[in-house]
């Protein structure tokens, strides 16, 4: 009975180690397709110009989306063989991701921030493309708890000017304040939520490298303004990725650019405030969304025409590098061009 007990236990750690094999986290990030999301419809829009009519586009534009594992997530053994195995889907290092040492809550803010940048930027160029100026202007990013500005600035306002000086840049900002001294006041002229304001930030603070260099205790990026009021009635992009579909969603109402009346036209790519579109990660699973939205073109930066090894029947794959270009191809979708070029 005794031996008896000793294969059994042997038996049950066997099996414990085995468990812990399978399922115990490992350090990978599991990527599949996602749902695209309707951008622009015959029915629906999710832009809106104040002062502006909008124009029918005829078709629906998508913008494909990727699924991936978030920072936090613990991806067992079975997932991982799983995901390995299955067509468009990809199995990536940890580390290929996400910075290494990033914790979780640093890679979520580094996500929202980065979508924030493509909201703006994307915007920013389907305002320009559709002739209207559009001026850059420093806009503040973070605001530092302990800083000269905490609770009198807040992310999102664009700096207009600093005791009437004009701001064009961030860079333009520092230069300013190199000129004063710690605890001097200025005044900052701010664009916030489409009203003007008047800040008065009555003592500035030592800069977090060196206490004697005066500082707002702010960050700043390159901001947008125009004089037409143009919002979406979304957040904008859940990533990136989906600059160029949000893009060609604004400047299509805008323009009037028709497609075919029953044409679906999936987009996907990074979008530059100018205009440029560069590639994106897991353009395989992406396409994989925009055939899954019954998407008959998909529009990708040309960049990303050496990585796509997924085929999809009825799906036409057109490269682009710039957001007038995608707008061309847009209004050729459904109508029978045969001169589009393709990946």
């Amino acid at each position: 009975m005794k031996r008896r007990w000793t294969v059994l236990s042997a038996a049950a750690v066997f099996l414990a180690m085995a468990g812990v094999v399978l399922f115990a986290p490992t350090g990978f990030v599991l990527w599949a397709p996602g749902t695209a999301t309707v951008v622009l419809s015959p029915d629906d829009s999710i832009v809106e110009v104040g002062g502006q009519p909008l124009h029918s586009t005829g078709g629906r534009i998508v913008a494909t989306s990727l699924d991936q594992s978030g920072p936090s997530a613990r991806v067992a053994l079975p997932s991982l063989v799983a995901f390995y195995l299955m067509a468009n889907h990809d199995v990536l290092p940890r580390d290929a991701v996400y910075s290494p040492g990033q914790t979780p809550a640093e890679a979520t803010a580094a996500a929202a921030a980065a979508a924030q940048t493509a909201a703006d930027d994307s915007l920013a160029a389907a305002v320009r493309q559709s002739g209207v100026e559009v001026t850059e202007r420093p806009m503040i990013d973070t605001v530092w708890p302990n800083g000269a500005s905490n609770q009198l600035l807040f992310q999102g306002d664009l700096v207009m000017d600093i005791d009437n000086v004009p701001m064009g840049t961030p860079n333009d900002i520092k230069q300013y304040l190199a000129r004063k001294q710690v605890g001097d006041q200025v005044v900052v002229s701010v664009l916030r939520d489409g009203d003007s304001l008047k800040v008065t930030i009555p003592k500035l603070a030592g800069s977090s490298g060196d206490p004697s260099v005066p500082s707002l205790g702010v960050t700043t990026v390159t901001g947008y303004s125009f004089p037409v009021e143009v919002g979406l009635t979304t957040p904008g992009p859940a990533d990136p990725s989906q600059g160029l579909a949000t893009a060609l969603a604004v400047s299509a109402a805008m323009t009037g650019t028709k497609m075919g009346p029953d044409s679906t036209v999936a987009a996907v790519g990074l979008l530059s405030a100018a205009g440029e579109v560069t590639g994106v990660a897991g353009i395989n699973e992406h396409a994989a969304s925009a055939a899954g939205a019954g998407a008959d073109m998909l529009i990708l930066p040309e960049a990303n025409c050496a990585d796509l090894t997924a085929h999809f029947p009825g799906l036409r794959v057109v490269p682009v590098t710039t957001l007038e270009q995608a707008l061309s191809v847009l209004a050729g979708a459904g109508q029978g061009d045969p001169d589009l070029p393709r990946c």
